[in-house]
């Protein structure tokens, strides 16, 4: 009973690490931010697509992409105020020091976190439009 109990276990300390060997880039994406720029009442702001164009276009390749608004905070209801939308994007941790000088920061730095929503389909407002 007790070989079968050692191999039992030698059998699963080779899975994981057979795991970990066949993804070794398992934990090196990292998520970043950027608040989107829509006013309240207005809209506007950027898609979720400019903010990746702007990371490519920079060098920072966009792994994936979503939207989400920022838990825990509050902001002031009143029309033209910002809003807390944000736009995140998952990038390699390499990758991280030329996100932060476009103006990203990471996810994990948002204390409560954030709420995915769904990307909005911005229709630009005139006079509202956002750019980097």
């Amino acid at each position: 009973m007790r070989k079968i109990f050692l191999v039992l276990v030698c059998l699963s300390q080779f899975a994981c690490n057979a795991d970990l060997a066949s993804n070794p880039n398992s934990n090196s994406n990292i998520q970043v931010y950027i608040n989107d720029g829509s006013k309240q009442c207005v809209g506007g702001g950027l898609r979720v697509k400019q903010t990746a164009e702007k990371l490519s276009k920079d060098g920072v390749k966009v792994i994936s992409s979503s939207c989400g608004l920022i838990n825990g905070m509050m902001v002031i209801a009143q029309c033209g105020a910002s809003t807390l939308n944000i736009n995140v994007h998952t990038i390699a941790e390499s990758d991280l020091n030329k996100a932060l000088q476009l103006g990203f920061k990471p996810l994990a730095d948002l204390k409560d976190g954030m709420i995915t929503t769904d990307c909005p389909a911005q229709k630009p407002i005139k006079g509202a439009e956002a750019s980097f």
